[in-house]
């Protein structure tokens, strides 16, 4: 059974990492259909300051940002069966909460939907979606390793109120990011800052209401759509 479900993991990681390739020629593909001058984009570094529209490469950073989560949620799976230290595993599991939000941060990207001939926006909604999709399985997956792993050592009991308070703080995650304008690194960078802003943001809700509003939406999508997927799960395995 062990080696079974190693498997299914290994060729789920492989799928998903051709989605990621599908997603990423999509970009390719605008660039060229707009003919975009591609000296422009010589190295990472030039592809980083021109990744904003029209090339849309902003996309594909925030693809790569979404693979984190399941990296950290992996390599806690790694911490159990190796037996790292708690503090350790402690660590892996507050990084994996940390970045967490980039995974269905992608939605929010359909904000940037409008008519840019000659490209039609279909093309331009498929592609959105395509990498939102991508980000939010991304993101599931890792909380399902995550999910797992508190309920071998703590029980259903503790799994998931964790897993319930994550959601939510993704969707704040997903607020302050879109709206605020924060990276999960600015924790480290700018942690005063960034605690201020949170505090301003809760202390006066209705100031931001408009855009505030957006961390409850998405939470409340982020706990239904994790739902589904473990209901999905029960009936595909009996």
């Amino acid at each position: 059974m062990n080696k079974l479900l190693a498997n299914r993991r290994l060729s789920l990681l492989l799928l998903l990492v051709l989605t990621t390739l599908f997603d990423f020629s999509l970009v390719a593909y605008r660039l060229i259909f707009i003919d975009y001058d591609l000296s422009l984009l010589s190295d990472p570094v030039a592809m980083y300051r021109h990744r904003a529209i029209p090339t849309f490469l902003f996309l594909v950073w925030n693809l790569l940002l979404a693979w984190l989560p399941l990296c950290f949620a992996l390599l806690l799976r790694l911490s159990a069966r190796r037996r790292w230290p708690i503090l350790a595993a402690v660590g892996v599991l507050s990084l994996w909460l940390l970045f967490f939000p980039n995974a269905p941060y992608i939605v929010t990207d359909l904000l940037h939907l409008r008519e840019r001939p000659p490209v039609p926006l279909w093309y331009d909604v498929l592609m959105i979606f395509s990498f939102a999709w991508t980000g939010l399985i991304l993101g599931f997956w890792s909380l399902i390793e995550v999910h797992q792993y508190i309920e071998r050592r703590m029980g259903s009991a503790v799994a998931w109120p964790f897993v319930s308070l994550a959601l939510v703080l993704g969707g704040i995650g997903v607020y302050l990011g879109r709206f605020q304008r924060w990276n999960s690194w600015d924790l480290f960078t700018n942690p005063f800052h960034l605690f201020a802003d949170i505090a301003r943001a809760l202390w006066h809700p209705t100031a931001h209401l408009s855009t505030f509003g957006l961390a409850f939406v998405m939470a409340g999508l982020l706990v239904l759509g994790y739902a589904t997927l473990v209901l999905l799960g029960r009936i595909a395995s009996d």
